[in-house]
């Protein structure tokens, strides 16, 4: 993917960096206060899987045992294709299609917005009633456009947060070189599966999130992911009990900027990072903005000056 697709898609790419830092921080917190034994629980199930994740810590042979795998010839053909069954392909998931215009249409079936609907009605009314004065037909005109204008903002709000939903699925590589029965062959990179070995060179996009068993002085730029413009060096070696931190895991996505390594495939498809940050991404049209804040505070001031002057 180009560095500026999210600019294309009207995406901004520095959410993404922010939400995978607050997340990381969080998850280095949590992990602190489990040391100290306290209960990270309570409020932190939206971090369960990073918490739990544990394929960074283990030895390869412990890892290999643990999947299922071997550090040399993959997985066999019929235990890739009972995994894929399982588990499904190695892409995200698409938003719930639903017509553009059904989305627009519900944008105006809130109840401010048929409040003040219903309020421009009846200014309209009284100035067809007594059309004297211009004011019932200017405050009614006032209301319909800030009923357009808030729901025509809703809808586009909703719109973006579902393109980076399709946005991030561009970031799986069409091909993968991938160790199954004891051969390296070329295979579509939807079709990985966890415990899938596989080949990683310089240039080639992360088709999963992969822990690293073999390096040559690869490294991989994380920008898209975490928005840090260098070169971030990859080992065989745990260094941060932190998932998110460690540098013996290579994300799905980030690209491979210099060096070569073999990994072994721990989580796929909405199961990894970016699967996740995506489902973030994608969900954060429901979270309040300042300006959503600043919006409904006007809404609710204008429903109540159309109410006390009708």
């Amino acid at each position: 993917m180009e560095p500026n697709t999210f600019v294309k898609e009207g995406i901004n790419e520095l959410d993404v960096a922010r939400q995978f830092s607050e997340t990381s921080a969080r998850v280095s917190e949590a992990l602190e206060q489990r040391k100290l034994g306290k209960d990270v629980d309570g409020g932190k199930q939206d971090l369960r899987r990073e918490l739990e994740m544990w394929e960074h810590r283990v030895t390869v042979p412990k890892l290999c045992a643990e999947l299922g795998t071997h550090a040399e010839d993959g997985l066999s053909s019929d235990a890739a294709q009972e995994r894929l069954a399982r588990d499904g392909p190695n892409v995200l998931s698409p938003p719930k299609a639903t017509p553009w215009w059904i989305k627009l249409l519900l944008q105006f079936t809130n109840f401010f917005s048929i409040l003040l609907s219903v309020a421009g009605f009846l200014c309209f009314l009284g100035y067809g009633l007594d059309s004297s004065s211009p004011d019932n037909l200017i405050l009614g005109c006032v209301l319909v456009g800030v009923v357009i204008g808030t729901s025509i903002f809703s809808f586009m709000q909703e719109y973006k947060s579902e393109k980076t939903m399709e946005m991030f699925n561009n970031f799986l590589p069409p091909q993968a070189l991938v160790h199954r029965d004891g051969k390296r062959l070329q295979i579509p990179a939807a079709d990985l599966v966890i415990g899938d070995v596989v080949d990683i060179k310089l240039g080639d996009k992360i088709p999963a999130d992969v822990r690293i068993i073999k390096v040559s002085k690869l490294k991989v730029d994380n920008s898209s992911l975490t928005g840090e413009s260098d070169p971030q060096s990859r080992t065989v070696d745990c260094t941060d009990e932190n998932p998110l931190e460690t540098k013996n895991l290579a994300f799905f996505g980030t690209l491979a900027v210099d060096g070569t390594a073999t990994g072994i495939v721990v989580m796929t498809g909405d199961s990894t990072v970016f699967g996740r940050i995506a489902g973030l991404a994608a969900s954060s049209g429901g979270e309040i903005t300042t300006l959503q804040i600043e919006i409904h505070h006007f809404v609710i001031a204008i429903s109540i000056y159309a109410i006390s002057v009708g």
